[in-house]
């Protein structure tokens, strides 16, 4: 993979990579709705499986899920041995609903979180696990405190391959989500 380096070419792969997102969703939601219309004419979900296990893995699955769920009288294979492979099947108690599929699109169902509405639930932990008591002040549950900096510790190796220490990076953007917390 080459990285690119020069502002004015990222500005300009960046510009084409978004006009080619739009184009793919515009795709996925053409696909997904012939599919559909395909269930309800054939009665076989197969077709819809395969519009969904071929998402991409950056794709929002999520609100795919929502939009046949919603919409293709379809519902989660709750079978452990075939869900994998088959992840819908055929809802007896729901009808296939053409024209909401067709008035809805599928990425518009289950939007993203904005970056500040997210919680970063590891950082805060870290963060609250990285405290010093103030002068005076007593530590409670100082061993439970120590098996999370372990198991920090653990998971910061798992996610990057490595064995060092958690870095205070991964609490800077806590301070303010734990501004009213006390020890």
């Amino acid at each position: 993979m080459e990285i690119i380096r020069d502002e004015k070419t990222l500005t300009k792969a960046i510009k084409a990579a978004s006009v080619k997102a739009k184009a793919m969703d515009t795709e996925w939601q053409r696909l997904a709705l012939s599919a559909v219309h395909f269930f309800a004419e054939h009665g076989q979900v197969g077709i819809i499986n395969m519009v969904y296990t071929s998402l991409g893995k950056g794709a929002r699955h999520q609100a795919m899920t929502q939009w046949l769920t919603t919409f293709a009288g379809v519902k989660p294979n709750s079978n452990k041995d075939t869900k994998g492979r088959v992840p819908f099947v055929k809802d007896k108690d729901k009808l296939v609903d053409l024209e909401g599929a067709t008035a809805h699109n599928w990425f518009d169902m289950a939007p993203s979180k904005a970056p500040d509405e997210v919680i970063d639930f590891y950082a805060l932990i870290l963060k609250a696990a990285k405290r010093t008591p103030k002068e005076g002040q007593q530590t409670a549950h100082s061993d439970f405190r120590e098996k999370v900096l372990a198991l920090a510790t653990a998971y910061d190796a798992e996610q990057a391959g490595a064995t060092e220490e958690p870095t205070d990076n991964a609490t800077a953007d806590a301070d303010d989500a734990l501004s009213g917390v006390t020890s």
